[in-house]
C-alpha cells in the first residue's frame, strides 16, 4: 500500500486541476465509500488528516498561481520529527500530496 500512496501524491502534485477520477482513487486507498473534491477543496483534504495533525501551508507570492507559481504544503509527525512535504499549483493539491505522503509511512 506505501507504493500506491506515494504514487498517488506523485499524480496529485502534477494536477493542473481538480480530478474526480483521483478523488475517487483516493476514497478507495482510505477505504471509504465517499470521495469529496480532495483535490479542489483544502478542507476535504485536511478531512484525511487524524484530529488535530500538524500541518502547514506555504506559497510562492511573487509567481502567482496563474503565472506557474506553487503552493506548498508540510505534514508533521505527531512528534514533530518528520515532515512530508510536497507542492503543486494550489493550495489543495499540495496539501493533499503531503498528506499521501505521510500515510505511505504509516
Amino acid at each position: 500500500m506505501t507504493d500506491n500512496f506515494n504514487e498517488l501524491a506523485d499524480r496529485v502534485e502534477q494536477l493542473t486541476g481538480p480530478d474526480r477520477y483521483i478523488d475517487a482513487e483516493i476514497a478507495g486507498a482510505f477505504s471509504l465509500s465517499d470521495s469529496p473534491n480532495y483535490t479542489y477543496s483544502l478542507d476535504a483534504a485536511r478531512t484525511l488528516l487524524p484530529q488535530h495533525h500538524p500541518w502547514s501551508l506555504s506559497s510562492d507570492p511573487e509567481a502567482g498561481f496563474a503565472n506557474g507559481g506553487y503552493a506548498g504544503a508540510g505534514v508533521f509527525q505527531k512528534d514533530g520529527n518528520d515532515v512530508f512535504h510536497a507542492e503543486s499549483i494550489t493550495p489543495a493539491l499540495a496539501l493533499l500530496a503531503a498528506i499521501l505522503r505521510a500515510k505511505a509511512v504509516g
